[in-house]
């Protein structure tokens, strides 16, 4: 079970830092989600909430899949509150070829 509160910041830090590394272009990045999810496993405080292993391709693919139902439910909580209660979810998904 993830410390939700904990994933919550580590995903606003996550997010501040892609800000200041695309100030260029304002933090607009077509491929956001990779370089989100290559920053957080390269954290060693992330791979620790979770009682699994995380590879990069589930972990971009449940950020993505996350933003699209976010924007389409547009909740009353911040997005990171929001993808730190349902990442665990979306990572323990079986996905089949």
């Amino acid at each position: 079970m993830t410390d939700k509160q904990a994933l919550s910041k580590m995903l606003m830090d996550t997010s501040d830092k892609h800000h200041e590394a695309f100030t260029a272009t304002n933090g607009v990045d077509e491929d956001w989600a990779i370089w989100y999810a290559e920053t957080l496993l390269a954290r060693d405080d992330f791979a620790q909430l979770f009682d699994q292993e995380i590879t990069l391709s589930k972990l971009i693919y449940s950020l993505m899949a996350l933003d699209v139902e976010y924007t389409a439910s547009e909740p009353e909580e911040s997005w990171s509150d929001y993808y730190a209660e349902k990442l665990e979810h979306y990572l323990s998904k079986e996905f089949s070829n």
